[in-house]
């Protein structure tokens, strides 16, 4: 696949649950060469500017990723040439009374590789939903960051039933350890993602 959208029926398959609300994926990526981004996202609606995992570099690469479905059914769109993998580590039944946070990761990792005939290149930038699968509206105290990164979100101080929104991370490109923490009024909140930046060029 490549600049086309494709559908991934996960009920046909054999492999998902009727009832499901949304899927847990290993998502992994065989790009043909530098793959800017994959994404995943429900059938049926607007795909997001949002990117599940980069591959700049033209490696296999993988990453874990919670999407949500309205029908069984997700969609993929990748910005280059690539084979997708997606294997299924679980779901989210029917939604839970109450609010609910549900993170698209629980950890977000930052590199900058050295890349033949290209020099030095980072991933600066990486993104995470947050989602509320419940069936009351998710209140949003605040979401904070610490270590070298920064954030900006699109999250109103209210998250509807069904709905998410998209916090963006960018690192400094300094060598750090970080997180995430989103403090709301669903159950096991603080809810936390673990950041990690490396710089491994050379010279760096």
């Amino acid at each position: 696949m490549g600049r086309v959208q494709m559908k991934v029926d996960v009920t046909a398959s054999g492999c998902g649950a009727p009832s499901a609300a949304a899927y847990i994926f290993n998502a992994t990526v065989v790009p043909a060469g530098s793959l800017g981004y994959l994404t995943l996202w429900p059938q049926g609606e607007t795909q997001p500017l949002v990117a599940t995992l980069n591959a700049a570099d033209g490696a296999i690469t993988g990453n874990m990723a919670v999407v949500p479905t309205n029908n069984g059914s997700i969609s993929a769109w990748a910005t280059d040439p690539t084979q997708l993998v997606l294997d299924i580590f679980g779901y989210f039944g029917p939604n839970p009374n109450g609010p609910n946070a549900t993170l698209s990761a629980a950890s977000l990792n930052f590199r900058c590789r050295n890349v033949p005939n290209a020099g030095c290149q980072c991933l600066n930038i990486r993104t995470v939903t947050l989602s509320n699968l419940g069936t009351a509206p998710l209140s949003i105290e605040s979401i904070t960051i610490k270590g070298a990164f920064s954030q900006g979100n699109n999250c109103d101080s209210s998250l509807a039933s069904g709905q998410s929104c998209t916090i963006s991370v960018s690192w400094s490109g300094v060598n750090s350890a970080g997180e995430i923490y989103i403090n709301d009024n669903a159950p096991g909140s603080l809810q936390t993602v673990t950041l990690s930046g490396i710089k491994e060029c050379s010279p760096p």
